[in-house]
Parts: structure tokens; C-alpha cells; sequence
């Protein structure tokens, strides 16, 4: 193979290796803001005022089944988001692997020592 076939599959991995890390910032980005957003609905809710008695219990329970559908809804987004951060994880490993042999091809043929 000649150097410059290698300088060329070296910047292609390097383009890969970008975009697959690139994926990867934002496949943990969307799951840290499910994550989030998940935790804000554990947070105790003040009473709204001017409420009270069994207005305020009918509003506090109508509040909680809100919050219970929306969880459930972050539940299944998280799932989701937690299976395609790991898969880009995945990816971005394995072009970090190509990126590191070719990495290692190069600096041979540079030694002048003929890749294998």
C-alpha cells in the first residue's frame, strides 16, 4: 500500500472517527436531559395558592397522574436513549480501533518498514 493510500484512509478515518464521537456527544446529551427532566418530576410540588381543602387534594392528584403518564413517557424515551448512547458508544470504538491501526500502518511505512 502506498503512503499516500494510507494518508487518504487516515483522514477518511479521521472524518469517521469525528462523526461517531460527534453522535456519541449527542446520544448522552439527550439522555442526560431525560435523565433531567426525569428528576424534576421527583421534586415535591407546592401547593398552588388560594387553594385549599379538597380543591387543593383534587389539583394535587390531578397533578400526580400527569406526572405519573409523563414519567412513564420519559421511562420509554430513556430506554430508547440508553440503547443508542451504547450503540454509538460501541461505534465510536471501533473507529477509534480502525483510527489507531491505520494510525500504526502509517508510522511504518514513515519508518520505511512495509505495512503487513
Amino acid at each position: 500500500m502506498k503512503n499516500e493510500d494510507l494518508k487518504k484512509l487516515n483522514r477518511l478515518a479521521n472524518l469517521q472517527l469525528d462523526h461517531r464521537l460527534a453522535v456519541l456527544k449527542a446520544a448522552i446529551e439527550a439522555k442526560t436531559r431525560s435523565e433531567a427532566a426525569l428528576a424534576a418530576l421527583s421534586q415535591p410540588v407546592d401547593p398552588q395558592p388560594g387553594l385549599v381543602g379538597a380543591a387543593s387534594d383534587l389539583a394535587a392528584m390531578a397533578y400526580q397522574r400527569w406526572a405519573d403518564l409523563r414519567r412513564a413517557e420519559i421511562n420509554l424515551c430513556l430506554a430508547r436513549q440508553t440503547h443508542e448512547a451504547a450503540q454509538a458508544r460501541s461505534e465510536a470504538e471501533i473507529a477509534f480501533g480502525r483510527n489507531e491501526a491505520l494510525r500504526g500502518l502509517a508510522s511504518r511505512a514513515v519508518r520505511g518498514r512495509r505495512p503487513e
